[in-house]
C-alpha cells in the first residue's frame, strides 16, 4: 500500500528521507537518526531503477541486525516498505507493507 504522508525528496543525485520514516522502520526516535547515520552507526543505500523499474527508487538503511528498504517513485512517494530483523530469521520476520 502506498503512502503519501511522508515525502522523499532528490537533490544533486541523492534522496533525502523524513528522519520519522526511517526511525519507523528501524524502531528508533526520529531525533537519534541524523546523528547515527552520521556516525555510521545507520548505513545506507540508494540506487535507481533500470529498465521495468524505471522512474522508481529502492532507499536501504541497515541498523545492527535490522534492515528497512523504501521503494519510492519520483515524485518522492512511498510505493513499498520493508521491514527486515536478521536476529529473527528463524521465525521468519519479514514485513512487508
Amino acid at each position: 500500500m502506498a503512502d503519501d504522508s511522508v515525502p522523499v525528496s532528490f537533490e544533486d543525485g541523492g534522496a533525502t528521507v523524513e528522519a520519522v520514516l526511517v526511525a519507523d522502520g528501524l524502531r528508533l526516535r526520529a531525533d537519534e537518526v541524523p546523528s547515527m547515520l552520521r556516525d555510521g552507526s545507520i548505513t545506507c543505500c540508494f540506487e535507481r531503477g533500470a529498465d521495468k523499474d524505471e522512474g522508481r527508487f529502492r532507499l536501504t538503511f541497515w541498523y545492527q541486525n535490522l534492515r528497512f528498504q523504501l521503494i519510492v517513485d519520483e515524485a518522492g512517494r512511498v510505493l513499498q516498505r520493508l521491514k527486515l530483523d536478521y536476529g529473527r530469521m528463524g521465525s521468519r520476520q519479514l514485513t512487508n507493507r
